[in-house]
């Protein structure tokens, strides 16, 4: 026996057909059957000739299904977030004495450098330390910060006298004197020489500005400038909302009929009390006639 699954009325029961031998209603039995399928579950099944009867009650849910294949492997998800600063780790054992320093002296350029030397050999050039320790390298500079002020020095001796000075500009007009007797007049002296020019004065100092000027007229209007280039694609906008459910489709053409079942028994009651307290056996399909 063999039930196939067919569309449902529309209350969500399912209909199925029955094939195998004996699964017809008997001859000149015309109505939809409503039976028992395996383990005593109600169902209704398709038999030729009939209208549709009414639906048997709702069945029990089946048994927990075996557990289906594993799904492929997902692809990686995005990567988390930093973690919280760790804390310090703890201190680092005590390095080894370093080599000692001996400062044989101050050079004018590192070119003065000698071409070898022992290893703690150093030498100041502009106050930078040169050391040895394999070839020379500047350590950095080793000049402390200033001293302070030092107390002033006794007086020297008295100097020499000075060069002469540059001569003083002169003095002021001095007071007119009072008129002395007229004298008698004396000859004409010769004409004197031409004095050489005066030097240029200093420029004068700069005028403070001017009032603004009024604006002038506007200027008449330029050409049309080029079209711009266009414009980056914006972002994609967010997902729509779903559309509402399509229309339900035709229902497709019957299948190829299946290979041959086994033979089931019908048993046919004509009242729901009947058929409600049937228990079918091995094989069998109780059904109510419609």
């Amino acid at each position: 026996m063999e039930l196939i699954p067919l569309d449902d009325a529309g209350d969500g029961l399912p209909l199925f057909r029955v094939t195998g031998g004996g699964a017809s209603l008997p001859p000149g039995i015309e109505g939809q059957l409503i039976g028992y399928g395996p383990g005593g579950v109600p169902v209704a099944v398709d038999a030729p000739g009939g209208g549709a009867g009414a639906h048997g009650p709702q069945g029990e849910p089946g048994a927990q299904g075996p557990a289906g294949p594993a799904g492929p492997q997902g692809e990686p998800g995005p990567a988390g977030a930093d973690g919280p600063q760790g804390p310090a780790g703890p201190a680092g054992p005590r390095g080894a004495d370093g080599t000692g320093i001996n400062i044989i002296d101050s050079l004018a350029s590192p070119d003065d450098l000698p071409a070898s030397g022992n290893d703690g050999d150093a030498y100041l050039i502009n106050g930078d330390l040169w050391v040895w320790a394999a070839s020379w390298t500047n350590v950095g500079s080793i000049q402390g910060p200033a001293g302070a002020q030092g107390p002033a020095g006794p007086a020297g001796p008295q100097g020499g006298p000075g060069d002469p000075g540059p001569a003083g500009a002169d003095g002021a007009q001095g007071p007119a004197g009072s008129s002395g007797p007229q004298g008698e007049p004396g000859p004409a002296g010769p004409a004197g020489p031409q004095g050489e020019p005066g030097s240029a004065g200093a420029d004068g100092a700069d005028g403070a500005p001017g009032e603004q000027g009024p604006a002038g007229p506007a200027g008449p209007t330029g050409p049309q400038g080029d079209a711009g280039a266009p414009g980056a694609d914006g972002d994609p906008g967010p997902q729509g909302p779903a559309g509402p459910a399509g229309p339900r489709g035709d229902p497709g053409p019957a299948g190829a009929t299946g290979p041959g079942g086994q033979s089931v028994t019908i048993t046919t009651f004509n009242t729901q009390t009947a058929f409600d307290a049937a228990t079918p056996g091995p094989l069998e399909i109780v059904v109510r006639v419609a």
